[in-house]
């Protein structure tokens, strides 16, 4: 329906375009075509630019759950590009770990976290395809995926200083098949305070 209003205005509008073309010159020929070629080729062009979607289809995840973890060490991955699973991998991963500051205060099913902590973050070739970045393993092993151009600048800021406190919101699902599942949605990384 919009869009045949729309249409709509647009053949009013050129109509009103020629009357005063018209109207105005003794030979609106040329002035008819440049018009032409303008509404055409506008048209063409505003088709091929990418429209935004008013919603993005991403599923709502806020964190019920945080893991906190100061770390002291570094350790950068080979560089690789590959294929896995219908998604390319390009870039250096890297993993930092440390010492858990903060976990869940009561225990959750399947979740197993130690004193330490370790999270492995790989390089995705685009953007977020959901609002889930990564994933908790049952051994409280973190795998995040940040597009090369996050991802670059945490490693920078990981280069500068190993002593950074990352902060993981998480929450405590279940699968289709019934085993406990622990998607991430928020990382956060600063200088500790002390």
């Amino acid at each position: 329906m919009r869009s045949s209003w729309a249409l709509l205005g647009w053949m009013i509008g050129a109509a009103a375009v020629v009357y005063l073309i018209n109207s105005s010159t003794p030979n609106p020929l040329p002035f008819i075509l440049l018009a032409y070629l303008i509404v055409f080729f506008g048209n063409r062009i505003m088709g091929r630019l990418t429209r935004v979607p008013t919603t993005s289809g991403f599923e709502h995840g806020s964190p019920d759950e945080y893991l906190i973890i100061e770390t002291d060490y570094v350790s950068e991955l080979a560089f690789k590009v590959w294929f896995v699973d219908g998604d390319w991998e390009a870039g250096r991963s890297f993993e930092i770990s440390g010492k858990v500051l903060r976990m869940p205060e009561t225990p959750l099913e399947g979740l197993q976290i130690g004193e330490r902590a370790t999270v492995q973050i790989y390089p995705l070739s685009g953007w977020f395809e959901g609002s889930r970045i990564g994933w908790i393993r049952a051994r409280g092993t973190c795998s995040v995926g940040l597009p090369i151009p996050l991802l670059m600048q945490l490693l920078e800021d990981v280069r500068r200083s190993e002593k950074q406190v990352i902060s993981i919101g998480f929450k405590a699902t279940t699968s289709e098949r019934g085993k406990p599942s622990f998607p991430i949605y928020l990382l956060e990384m600063e200088p500790p305070l002390h």
